[in-house]
């Protein structure tokens, strides 16, 4: 047991193998071709009756037609349909900014009427319990029955008498 050395000493790892022993990645296609006779072809696939070959990364029609409808017709279909969803998705935000904008004025009109005007009041007496007296009331009574002017609040756009 040695004192100052490291007691774990993995062993050497052997050399990894070629990838490949065979000289068939070596070949051209066409010696490939007629020594394993693989020539495969493009891949081809029928649906509903119409007849898709696979070219450059897309299926595309063998016939030039796709279900009665021109490739350059169905492309320009695509386009079409690709803005009038652009369009959509900029007419819904547009939609959504307005009703925010509606919402903060009716919000701000709401709150401003809460404040300046006192609630209905309902029963046969005449005057508002203290409880629903509202801190927007246009006048209130001091303790000796004296009527106080409540400070002026902001009339603009208010016609007189309202």
């Amino acid at each position: 047991m040695p004192l100052f050395g490291n007691t774990f000493s993995p062993k050497k790892t052997p050399p990894r193998k070629s990838a490949s022993l065979s000289n068939l990645h070596n070949l051209d296609r066409s010696t490939r071709e007629v020594e394993l006779g693989l020539d495969y072809g493009t891949p081809t696939m029928n649906l509903a009756g119409q007849s898709l070959k696979f070219e450059n990364g897309h299926w595309v029609a063998e016939t030039g037609v796709s279900g009665g409808v021109d490739q350059r017709e169905a492309q320009r279909l695509r386009r079409r349909n690709q803005q009038l969803e652009e369009e959509n998705n900029l007419l819904q935000v547009k939609v959504e900014v307005l009703l925010d904008m509606v919402r903060t004025v009716l919000g701000s009109a709401a709150r401003a009427w809460l404040w300046r005007e006192a609630p209905p009041h309902v029963g046969p007496s005449s005057s508002p319990p203290p409880s629903a007296r509202w801190p927007g009331n246009i006048e209130s009574k001091d303790t000796k029955g004296n009527r106080a002017q409540s400070p002026p609040s902001s009339t603009r756009g208010r016609r007189e008498g309202q």
